[in-house]
């Protein structure tokens, strides 16, 4: 990661373990009026139909993806791919570039701090791409907790697709900034608000 002074910091990127809460942290930042972007936001409107995402997912993975109307079940293609790491790497070859392509546009716009949710930052290598790299973790049994109860997943399920992704120890020498977050939203705001003193 860049060694770039704090007050030139601009491009700051939020990823984190599975169910950590990446996504309370990005509205969170968004709430304290600055600006984000959703890199899931991104994926998911390249699948739509007549997207380029679309159209590569559909040629490599077959009609057996989509629904009735067209659209791909995403659920489905999740079950495919995390049920074997070569379609994983598959669609990842297809996304990666174009989310990419997209982010480093934006940033070339950027004229203030900007916050960017990545959750696959250091499995895609784009930890190059952002001055700061900040990681969210949970335990594994608040981890366990918040995908039976929000996403309806059986821990089995929960326990595959931890193992599928980079280790919590990785990820965290990685990071430039480690945030646990096992409790609730107060507590996550807090420490934010602690981080964010540095821009000031």
């Amino acid at each position: 990661m860049s060694n770039v002074s704090e007050k030139k910091i601009r491009w700051i990127a939020i990823t984190g373990t599975m169910a950590s809460g990446k996504s309370a942290v990005l509205q969170l930042l968004k709430k304290l009026g600055y600006p984000t972007v959703d890199a899931d936001a991104i994926s998911f409107q390249l699948m739509q139909k007549g997207e380029e995402g679309y159209r590569q997912s559909v040629a490599c993975f077959g009609e057996d993806i989509l629904e009735e109307d067209g659209s791909i079940n995403r659920r489905k293609l999740a079950s495919i791919i995390f049920q074997n790491n070569e379609k994983k790497q598959k669609l990842e070859s297809i996304l990666h570039p174009l989310i990419r392509a997209q982010l480093l546009a934006m940033k070339k716009q950027n004229k203030e701090i900007s916050f960017v949710e990545v959750p696959l930052l250091f499995e895609a290598g784009w930890e190059k791409d952002f001055d700061e790299c900040w990681l969210i973790t949970c335990s594994l049994e608040t981890c366990i907790q918040r995908c039976m109860e929000e996403r309806k997943m059986e821990k089995q399920e929960i326990l595959e697709r931890i193992q599928a992704q980079m280790s919590v120890e990785e990820k965290k020498s990685k990071a430039d900034v480690v945030i646990e977050n096992d409790h609730d939203l107060n507590e996550l705001e807090y420490k934010l608000k602690e981080r964010l003193k540095q821009y000031e």
